[in-house]
């Protein structure tokens, strides 16, 4: 009998670097704190290793050892966070946006131990690097941690960017770009794509180099959940690690329910 995971308030994410690594992260119930198992056996038996005093975000690993949460994080809900381990949790670092912030507002990780670990601030990171909501992550290999963020509002430039760091997550580079509006609006947008609230990005870094984003087309309206439209996406790859793209295909997508609709329906004999 295999013992899955306890999360009575869900769980978000599973993933395996192996055929008997395992990670899953998940919570005890609304607005309580997200929750770090692994497995060292292929999912038979689970332990608590760690917990976040955030919701449970995106989930990525490498190998047997490596694995990263991304979180959102602030007040508002507008700051991004990424917590790793390069040791199968045992030890933690958190990094953040370089700028200060209050202890409340810091996403703060707790082993299982019960020893805190401190913010490690991202301050070699360029501007808006790490400053928005964590959508997905990618892991590329032992210590190198892919962070695709977005950055959407009602006064802000909608678009989704990408950051990378190759040593656990204590440096990231990304792809800041310029716009006429103050932070945390209009950081850097990949091309041809647009963030969007309802739909989430998917990435695929199987390389440090080389990687893969399927995203909703730029130019696409921020749909609101349950409106009937179609929305266009884009499938888009770099090889040198963000610096630039370039498109290999659109794919049309439809909510669920719309695509149902339209399948074709068998008469009762």
């Amino acid at each position: 009998m295999r013992v899955c995971p306890a999360f009575a308030g869900g769980l978000s994410g599973v993933c395996f670097g192996t055929a008997r690594a395992g990670w899953a992260v998940g919570h005890q119930g609304a607005g309580s704190p997200a929750v770090v198992e692994r497995t060292g056996d292929g999912g038979l038996h689970w332990s608590v290793v760690a917990t976040f005093n955030t919701p449970p975000g995106a989930l990525a690993c490498a190998g047997s050892s490596d694995a990263w949460f991304g979180f959102t994080y602030g007040a508002d809900g507008t700051g991004g966070a990424v917590a790793g381990t390069v040791d199968a949790g045992r030890t933690w670092r958190v990094s953040v946006k370089p700028a200060p912030h209050g202890p409340l507002f810091v996403p703060e990780v707790m082993p299982a131990d019960r020893t805190p670990v401190g913010t490690l601030g991202a301050r070699q990171s360029p501007a808006g690097v790490l400053e928005e909501p964590v959508a997905t992550l990618a892991a590329p290999g032992a210590g190198a941690i892919v962070d695709l963020w977005r950055n959407y509002g009602p006064a802000c430039a909608n678009g989704f960017g990408i950051a990378l760091s190759t040593d656990g997550g204590t440096t990231w580079s990304g792809t800041p770009g310029r716009s006429p509006y103050a932070p945390p609006c209009g950081t850097v947008a990949l091309p041809f794509l647009s963030a969007t609230a309802f739909l989430l990005p998917s990435l695929s870094f199987p390389s440090e180099d080389v990687g893969f984003v399927l995203g909703p087309i730029a130019g696409t309206a921020t749909v609101p959940k349950g409106v009937a439209q179609q929305v266009t996406m884009a499938l888009i790859a770099t090889s040198d690690s963000g610096r630039n793209w370039h498109l290999l295909a659109r794919f049309p997508w439809r909510p669920l329910h719309l695509l149902a609709r339209d399948l074709p329906r068998s008469t009762p004999r």
